[in-house]
């Protein structure tokens, strides 16, 4: 097998990532928030502003994130 010059930890995330230990409901705001550099009320204002314009596909969203997106390891 090849690997590339460095091998990934099983901490180490590429993509996005839930954040449940700073997170408010399922981590999934926070995740994306530290993932993209930015403060995670950004993220949760924007959501807020989502409930209440676009409830159905916000709450879908939502779910859907917290199902596929992987939770950060403690590390």
């Amino acid at each position: 097998m090849t690997y590339s010059h460095r091998e990934r930890t099983s901490c180490e995330h590429r993509g996005f990532y839930r954040n449940p230990y700073h997170g408010w409901v399922a981590g999934v705001c926070a995740g994306i928030a530290e993932r993209m550099g930015i403060s995670p009320i950004w993220l949760r204002l924007l959501a807020i502003f989502g409930l209440l314009t676009a409830t159905t596909l916000t709450v879908l969203g939502y779910v859907l994130a917290w199902l596929v997106l992987d939770r950060r390891c403690t590390c």
